[in-house]
C-alpha cells in the first residue's frame, strides 16, 4: 500500500510540474535583476516550435528599431547573453527605445533571417509592420522591466559532399550556401561563408546569418538552420600561393596570394551552371555533390610596359565580364611581369590596382577558350 502511495504521490509531483504556467517561471528571473544598473529590463524564454521544449542555451539579443530621422531606435549596446537550460534569458541597462528581439540557435532559424534586410532599415510603418508579423518587438521608456517569450522555428538543411576528381574527399573545405543573384532583390536571406572568400571570392550582397560548414575528413558537410527558399551550394578550395620576384627594395620576393577556387555544385566554376537547390520549411537535402576538377584551367600572363619601380605594391586584376563573383589577382614582378593560375574559359578584363592612380593602366578585355594566354600586355 505503502508503495502505491508513494507512485501516486511521485506522478501527482510530475503532472504538476508539467502544468506549470511558463509565467511563473518569470519570477526567480525577476528576482535577479540588479537594481543598481540603469535602463530598463528585458525577461523571458526561448521555446522550439517543432518540440515545444525549451531552447537550451539560445543566444538572445536586441536590435534597435529604426526611427525616422536616426539610424535606430533604442541605443542598448548590451550584445548578446545566453538563455539558461530552460531557456529563461534576463537583458538588463537596456535604454529606452523600440527593439527587435532576435535568437540564435543552432539548426533553428533565427527570426531576423526570416524577414527583408531592407525592412530592419526601414523606419516606415509599413515595413516595421512587416517585421513584427516574424518578429516580437518590445518598447521599453524607462527602467521599467518587460516579458517576452520567442519561439524558434526548425530550419532547413542541405548536407552532402565534396569529392576532387579522382574520387578522393577534399576534407577542410569551406562549403556555402546562400541565394542566386537573381532573388537578392525579393529574398534577403542571403548566406554566406565565414571565410568570407577573400581573394578571387564571392560577392553576394548583403551578408546575414551563417551559412558555411567545413568538411570533415570524408569530405562530408551538413549546414542548417536555412529559412525556406532557393539556394545555391559552393566549395571553396584554397590553392598554394606562389612565388613571384619583386624589386630589391621590397625584399626580393613576395607571394603572391593563393587562389581560392569556388566551385558551383555540381561542378562549376561559374555560378550560371550552378544548381538551383529549392527548400521547404524544414526541410532536409541530402545527397548534394561538389566535384572538384582542375582540368580545363588555364594560364593569364603577360607584362606591363614602362617602368615598375615601385617596390612591388601593384597588382594584376582579372575579373569576369558576366560573373562579379569571378576573380583573379597576382603581385607585378620586379620586371613587370605577372601570371595567374587556374583560370576557367570565359571574357574577362583585366586591370592594374596599387602603385599610384598615375600608375593604374586601362583595363583591356581577354578572352580566354581552350588554352593558356601569355602575352597580355598592359600599357600605363
Amino acid at each position: 500500500m505503502r508503495q502505491w502511495l508513494m507512485v501516486f504521490f511521485l506522478g501527482a509531483m510530475t503532472v504538476g510540474a508539467q502544468q506549470a504556467p511558463p509565467d511563473e517561471r518569470s519570477v526567480p528571473l525577476l528576482s535577479l535583476v540588479d537594481p543598481s544598473t540603469n535602463g530598463g529590463t528585458v525577461v523571458g524564454h526561448v521555446y522550439c516550435a517543432d518540440t515545444h521544449a525549451p531552447a537550451h542555451l539560445a543566444r538572445v539579443s536586441l536590435s534597435p528599431v529604426p526611427q525616422a530621422g536616426s539610424q535606430g531606435g533604442g541605443r542598448f549596446g548590451g550584445g548578446m547573453v545566453t538563455a539558461d537550460m530552460d531557456g529563461a534569458f534576463l537583458i538588463q541597462g537596456v535604454a529606452p527605445g523600440s527593439y527587435y528581439v532576435n535568437v540564435q540557435m543552432p539548426g533553428y532559424v533565427s527570426p531576423l533571417q526570416s524577414v527583408a534586410a531592407a525592412d530592419l532599415r526601414d523606419a516606415s510603418s509599413e515595413a516595421q509592420l512587416r517585421v513584427r508579423q516574424k518578429v516580437q518587438m518590445v518598447t521599453l521608456s524607462g527602467s521599467e522591466s518587460t516579458r517576452v517569450d520567442v519561439t524558434v522555428e526548425r530550419g532547413s538543411a542541405i548536407s552532402g559532399i565534396v569529392r576532387f576528381d579522382d574520387g578522393t574527399p577534399a576534407a577542410n573545405v569551406f562549403v556555402s550556401v546562400y541565394t542566386p543573384p537573381a532573388a537578392v532583390a525579393t529574398n534577403a536571406t542571403i548566406m554566406t561563408s565565414a571565410s568570407q572568400f577573400g581573394r578571387g571570392g564571392l560577392v553576394t550582397g548583403s551578408v546575414r546569418g551563417g551559412g558555411s560548414s567545413q568538411t570533415d575528413d570524408r569530405g562530408v558537410f551538413r549546414i542548417a538552420g536555412l529559412p525556406p527558399g532557393d539556394y545555391m551550394v559552393s566549395a571553396n578550395v584554397v590553392l598554394p600561393a606562389a612565388f613571384t620576384a619583386t624589386p630589391p627594395s621590397s625584399g626580393g620576393r613576395a607571394f603572391n596570394p593563393g587562389t581560392n577556387l569556388i566551385v558551383y555544385a555540381p561542378a562549376a566554376l561559374h555560378r550560371s551552371g550552378a544548381t538551383t537547390f529549392t527548400l521547404g520549411s524544414g526541410e532536409e537535402r541530402n545527397g548534394v555533390e561538389i566535384t572538384v576538377s582542375l582540368r580545363g584551367l588555364h594560364v593569364v600572363s603577360g607584362h606591363l610596359s614602362g617602368s615598375t619601380n615601385d617596390g612591388g605594391r601593384r597588382r594584376v586584376v582579372l575579373n569576369d565580364t558576366s560573373d562579379v563573383a569571378f576573380s583573379r589577382n597576382a603581385l607585378v614582378g620586379a620586371d613587370g611581369s605577372f601570371r595567374m593560375e587556374e583560370v576557367p574559359d570565359g571574357d574577362y578584363t583585366i586591370t592594374v590596382a596599387g602603385g599610384g592612380a598615375r600608375n593604374t593602366a586601362t583595363g583591356i578585355g581577354v578572352a580566354v577558350h581552350g588554352g593558356d594566354v601569355t602575352d597580355v600586355v598592359l600599357a600605363q
